[in-house]
C-alpha cells in the first residue's frame, strides 16, 4: 500500500528573491522595448530592429544599475520574443 503525504513546501527566500528580481527585470525590458517599438514608425524598413534594441539595452543597463544585476540572456530573450510578436502582428495576411 502506498502512503500519500500532503503538505506545502516553500522555497528559501534568497532564490525566490533572485527569481522575483529576474522576472521583474525581464518584464521591465519587454515593456520598455514595446513602448519604443510602438512609438517608432512601423512602415517596412523604418521600425526598430532587434539589433538596435540590443544596443539600446546596453545603454539602458548603464542608466539603470539594478538592471545590470539581472542575467543578460533572459533580457535578450525578451527582445527576441517581442521582435517575433511585432513581426507576427504587422505581417500582411494573405
Amino acid at each position: 500500500m502506498l502512503k500519500v503525504y500532503r503538505g506545502r513546501r516553500y522555497s528559501p527566500e534568497e532564490p525566490t528573491a533572485f527569481l522575483n528580481r529576474q522576472f521583474g527585470s525581464v518584464r521591465d525590458v519587454y515593456s520598455w522595448a514595446l513602448a519604443l517599438a510602438t512609438t517608432t514608425d512601423q512602415t517596412p524598413g523604418n521600425g526598430v530592429t532587434r539589433v538596435q534594441l540590443d544596443k539600446r539595452l546596453n545603454a539602458l543597463k548603464q542608466e539603470l544599475p539594478w538592471l545590470g544585476e539581472a542575467a543578460a540572456q533572459p533580457l535578450q530573450d525578451a527582445l527576441v520574443h517581442l521582435d517575433k510578436a511585432v513581426i507576427r502582428c504587422f505581417r500582411e495576411k494573405g
